[in-house]
């Protein structure tokens, strides 16, 4: 991607595009505005988008929305999900799927360390 800048996920329709028309892999922080971890991890978050410049960054307000949350199994502030869209699954000649597919869910605060090394792996997710 050549916009260093985090999407915030406003309505389903864009979580719709995101996950249907995606076509970069996918960190989606989970959070919310009052909750002192989600302002940390935010800061971590930051810095890995300019150490990953290939991956779309976005952020998902629970306040405000919900539902997607709740089809990823998020149950808790802070977490960070990441995600495959379905183009690039299909362009890997991966059987289509109707939903992206999750790599891994990290719930709670993570370091900027430990969040590195796991980018760094999903960045050979095939």
């Amino acid at each position: 991607m050549t916009d260093m800048s985090i999407i915030d996920i406003k309505d389903t329709s864009m979580w719709d595009d995101l996950t249907r028309k995606g076509q970069f892999l996918t960190v989606i922080e989970f959070y919310a505005p009052w909750c002192r971890e989600s302002s940390m991890m935010a800061e971590v978050i930051d810095k890995m988008m300019a150490e990953f410049p290939g991956m779309a960054f976005y952020r998902y307000n629970m306040d405000k929305l919900y539902w997607e949350a709740k089809m990823l199994y998020v149950t808790g502030i802070p977490s960070v999900v990441l995600m495959v869209p379905i183009p690039l699954l299909a362009a890997a000649n991966i059987e289509y799927l109707s939903e992206p597919k999750v790599i891994e869910s990290i719930k709670g605060f993570t370091s900027a360390d430990v969040l590195r090394e796991k980018l760094k792996a999903f960045m050979n997710w095939k």
